[in-house]
């Protein structure tokens, strides 16, 4: 499974990237620190399965990498990372095309129990 993590912060880009080694160490994680590196990135020709991005990137944002990477209409599933919590933002990105939100924690077992759940129990697009 190829996984893109785009998130400007390098220490939730590296807890991340350990906590996705734990599930299954075979993935094959791409850490990309900007909203125009991705799509960098992604017009080179490379493709993830799963996309987690951060939910306040710099630059273009996240929004609008969100909107670009829905409107490319990929099999990729995106799943939304963040930091700042509330039924709005998670509605916001959810409305925007994310399949799932999961918000940054310092319960890294919750955190990985999501990706887990994620990542290997659920293979529709539904939103949880």
């Amino acid at each position: 499974m190829r996984i893109m993590i785009v998130d400007d912060d390098a220490d939730d880009c590296e807890l991340l990237l350990c906590l996705l080694q734990k599930i299954d160490t075979g993935l094959e994680c791409a850490v990309i620190e900007s909203a125009e590196a991705a799509l960098t990135w992604l017009q080179a020709g490379n493709l993830p399965d799963v996309v987690f991005l951060d939910g306040r990137l710099p630059g273009i944002g996240s929004e609008l990498l969100l909107t670009l990477l829905v409107e490319a209409r990929l099999s990729t599933r995106i799943i939304m990372y963040s930091g700042f919590s509330g039924s709005e933002i998670k509605d916001r990105f959810i409305d925007l095309g994310a399949n799932h939100f999961i918000e940054k924690s310092s319960d890294l077992n919750d955190v990985r129990r999501q990706i887990e759940e994620i990542m290997f129990t659920h293979h529709d697009d539904s939103v949880k």
